[in-house]
């Protein structure tokens, strides 16, 4: 695979202190606000049809998106990918963790919803001494 040039724009501030290879126009155009958009998309529609339409998300965190972008490019710059590439593993990787967590909601409603008491309904005693009750001294 032909490694793209290393000239380009400049990643500001905040962000160059993240990504080795700030000067490549990859990074720029990854990170930037218009493909952050795009991926958000994917996300919601990816989400939706992996679970046949019955998931429907909004917009997710921003914050959170960029600082898994982020991961993305510090584990996967050195095999030179695409642009589409990295927005696909940005898209799966996201998925997986909402999908994931949706699930785990789910299951938390049935478990309320479904009247028989739950280990975290019924607390266990945690004190398993035997310690024996002192009498009064006086």
């Amino acid at each position: 695979m032909q490694r793209r040039p290393t000239s380009g724009i400049s990643i500001p501030g905040d962000q160059s202190r993240f990504v080795g290879n700030k000067s490549d126009p990859l990074v720029g155009q990854f990170l930037g606000g218009r493909n952050r958009e795009l991926v958000h998309r994917l996300i919601i529609k990816y989400v939706h049809d992996s679970t046949g339409g019955r998931v429907k998300l909004g917009r997710q965190s921003d914050n959170d998106l960029y600082v898994l972008m982020i991961r993305l490019l510090q584990d996967n710059y050195h095999t030179g990918p695409t642009l589409q590439e990295l927005n696909r593993l940005a898209v799966l990787r996201c998925s997986d963790i909402i999908m994931g967590n949706v699930a785990s909601y789910m299951q938390y409603v049935r478990d309320t919803h479904s009247g028989a008491p739950s280990e975290m309904d019924v607390p266990a005693n945690s004190r398993d001494s035997r310690e024996v009750v002192s009498r009064p001294v006086f």
